[in-house]
């Protein structure tokens, strides 16, 4: 949801840099955004797993390392590498998102 360091991000792309965002899935405050539960449904997954989704499909420079403390949610967050966003998703997310900062 903090797109603030876009800046930061372009040049770690620019540069062949990594990028890695704090706190990537926002402790539970996309849970009740429609567009993004309507997603999650589609593709069987969670708020969360979507949320990753994005950052990955974002930018290939970006390296999450969401925080967990347990392993069912390590697992949940791994899989989130394998969802693949249509870019008509991806687009709509990424509108909500920068609608909702």
């Amino acid at each position: 949801m903090n797109r603030d360091h876009e800046d930061v991000l372009e040049a770690c792309e620019e540069y062949g840099g990594g990028f890695i965002p704090y706190f990537p899935i926002a402790a539970g405050s996309i849970s009740g955004i429609d567009v993004i539960n309507e997603v999650a449904d589609a593709h069987d997954a969670t708020v969360y797993q979507i949320a990753l989704a994005w950052l990955l499909k974002h930018s290939n420079v970006t390296l999450t390392i969401p925080g967990t403390e347990r392993l069912d949610y390590l697992k949940e967050n791994a899989a989130a590498s394998s969802i693949s966003l249509s870019n008509e998703e991806y687009n709509h997310l990424t509108e909500i998102v920068s609608t909702n900062m």
